[in-house]
């Protein structure tokens, strides 16, 4: 198990007790801070210390990934996600990705986006997913600094890819399963 890991088993055992957790919805967890959804859509921080801090009312938040120590990634049903600061204060918003996942790079200052998408006519005659891109993004300010697409052959399987950053995050690297691809990043 990893750090964050048994930190969130606590966490969420700590809730269970106090009866937070029954009535909302953690949607993602940092390595001291974790950010919950209420029922009525207000969004909040708890600390390991079981500090609460309200940040705003959102409804369609769907998930958040922690893309350094104070920057908070929130998807959002139908709506462009948006990258918050621990205040709640929006930094930058993110176009609209479908079936896509965030991956933060070690030093927190760049994120990847991994989206796996279909034209509606790629879906009608389930044939490969033919709008496959990652996108590379400053995490300070949101600037695109990289983007790749290609089209997937129908033999490959997209949850099989991978995408990860070096350790000193300015390179990434894509794992298909045709061919590794090696990307700078400016």
């Amino acid at each position: 198990m990893t750090v964050s890991q048994i930190f969130l088993s606590v966490l969420l055992n700590i809730l269970f007790n106090i009866g937070i957790a029954q009535h909302e919805k953690l949607l993602g967890a940092g390595s001291t801070v974790s950010i919950w959804k209420t029922e009525q859509g207000q969004l909040f921080l708890l600390t390991d210390k079981a500090e609460r801090k309200t940040l705003f009312t959102d409804k369609t938040a769907i998930s958040a990934v922690f893309l350094n120590s104070d920057h908070i990634l929130i998807t959002r049903w139908k709506r462009k996600s948006i990258v918050v600061d621990l205040e709640g204060a929006v930094r930058y918003k993110l176009p609209g990705y479908v079936y896509a996942d965030y991956i933060p790079d070690r030093t927190g200052a760049r994120f990847a986006v991994y989206e796996r998408g279909k034209s509606i006519s790629h879906q009608l005659n389930e044939g490969s997913y033919n709008r496959m891109r990652v996108v590379v993004f400053s995490t300070n300010d949101g600037k695109k600094l990289l983007e790749y697409k290609w089209s997937a052959s129908k033999s490959e399987d997209v949850r099989g890819f991978g995408v990860r950053f070096s350790d000193d995050g300015t390179t990434l690297y894509v794992d298909r399963a045709t061919r590794k691809l090696v990307l700078p990043i400016p």
